[in-house]
C-alpha cells in the first residue's frame, strides 16, 4: 500500500466504489482498488463471513487478479487481516480476533487460505506485541508449527512463501537466509511480488549493506522470473525501494542497473498501460537517470491522464515541471 485512503473513505465514501469502478487512468485508482480490498477483507473477517472471505482469497490466488498497475489483490486480503490485529483495542479484542481465525480454520479445515489467514493473525499479533523489538519466540514457534503441520495443503498457495519470508524478517534474517526463500517464491509464482518486496524492505532497513544486498536480491528475482516476467520483477523491487526508502535518490543511492530498469519499465508499461502510479514513478526514475528517450513517452502519458502528478511521488511538483520541460527540449 503506497498511500492510505482509510481516512478519506470515511469522509467521502470513496471506498463504497468497487475497485473496477475507479477511473482506469486515475493516479489514485490503484490505491483505491487496494485499499477497498484491505478494508473489505477486514470487515468480512470481523463479521465472521468465512464463506465469502475464503472464496474471495481462493479466487484471487487462482486467477491472479490485479490492480491496474499489476499488484495482486491477494496480498490485500492478508493485509486486511493484519489490519484487524493492528486495530484491536486491547488484549481481549486480540484474543477474540485469534479465536475468530481459529473458527475459520474449523469451518474450512481443507482451506489453505484459512490456515494462512490464521498464521497471518498470529504473526501480526506477535509483531504488535514486539513494538519494534524482537518478536516473541512463541509466536515464531506457533506460526512455523502451523505451517509445517499443514505443509501439503498450504505450500502450493501463492501467499505461503510471503508468510515464510515474513517469519524470516521477524527473526531479522540476513540476505543469506532470505535468498533461498525468495528463490523458492519466485520459482513457484513469478508474478506474485509480495515475498521479495517484503525481503527488499527488510534488507534496506538493515544498514550500510542494504544497497548491495538489494541488488543481489533483485538480480536473483530477475534470474528466477525472467522467462515469463521479463525484467518486470526487477523493476518492482526498485519501485518498492523508491517508495519506502530512496525516493528521488534511487539512481544515485542504489546499485540498480539502469539498462535493466529501462527494459523493465518498457515491459511494465506495455503490460499495465493504465497504472497511473507506476507511470509517474517510472517517469521520476527516468528523469533522475537522465534518460530522455524513456522519459518523453511517460510524460506524455501522464499529461494524457489529466490529473495532477502526485506529490507523494514527485515531492515538490516543480521538479515534475522541470522533468517535463527537459523531456520536451525546453530546458
Amino acid at each position: 500500500m503506497r498511500i492510505s485512503l482509510h481516512w478519506l473513505c470515511s469522509l467521502l465514501l470513496t471506498c463504497a466504489l468497487m475497485p473496477s469502478q475507479a477511473s482506469a487512468y486515475d493516479v489514485l485508482s490503484d490505491v483505491m482498488q487496494e485499499d477497498f480490498e484491505v478494508n473489505n477483507a477486514a470487515t468480512v473477517f470481523r463479521a465472521g463471513n468465512f464463506e465469502s472471505l475464503d472464496a474471495k482469497i481462493s479466487n484471487f490466488a487462482q486467477f491472479h487478479q490485479t490492480t491496474n498497475g499489476g499488484d495482486w489483490y491477494l496480498a490485500s486480503q492478508f493485509d486486511g487481516l493484519a489490519r484487524v490485529v493492528d486495530e484491536a483495542l486491547d488484549d481481549a479484542d486480540l484474543d477474540e480476533t485469534e479465536s475468530q481465525a481459529a473458527a475459520w480454520v474449523k469451518a474450512y479445515p481443507k482451506s489453505a487460505s484459512a490456515y494462512l489467514g490464521y498464521a497471518t493473525i498470529i504473526l501480526q499479533r506477535g509483531l504488535r506485541a514486539a513494538e519494534g523489538r524482537a518478536i516473541p519466540a512463541d509466536t515464531i514457534t506457533r506460526v512455523r508449527a502451523l505451517l509445517d503441520e499443514h505443509r501439503d495443503l498450504v505450500s502450493t498457495h501463492p501467499h505461503y512463501h510471503a508468510i515464510r519470508v515474513r517469519l524470516a524478517v521477524a527473526e531479522n534474517a540476513d540476505l543469506h537466509a532470505l535468498a533461498p526463500l525468495v528463490e523458492a517464491a519466485a520459482r513457484a509464482n513469478p508474478s506474485y511480488s509480495a515475498p521479495w518486496l517484503l525481503a527488499a524492505e527488510h534488507l534496506l532497513a538493515r544498514g550500510n549493506e542494504g544497497p548491495a544486498d538489494l541488488e543481489v536480491l533483485a538480480r536473483l528475482v530477475l534470474d528466477q522470473t525472467r522467462a515469463t516476467e521479463g525484467h518486470t520483477q526487477y523493476v518492482r523491487v526498485y519501485q518498492h525501494a523508491l517508495e519506502v526508502a530512496y525516493g528521488s535518490d534511487l539512481v544515485k543511492a542504489s546499485k540498480a542497473s539502469w539498462p535493466d530498469l529501462k527494459t523493465g519499465i518498457a515491459e511494465m508499461v506495455e503490460r499495465f498501460p493504465q497504472g497511473g502510479l507506476n507511470i509517474n514513478e517510472y517517469a521520476l526514475m527516468a528523469c533522475i537517470a537522465g534518460d530522455k528517450e524513456t522519459l518523453e513517452p511517460l510524460i506524455k502519458n501522464i499529461e494524457g491522464i489529466g490529473t495532477t502528478p502526485p506529490a507523494s511521488i514527485w515531492g515538490d511538483l516543480s521538479f515534475f515541471e522541470q522533468c517535463r520541460s527537459w523531456s520536451a527540449g525546453q530546458a
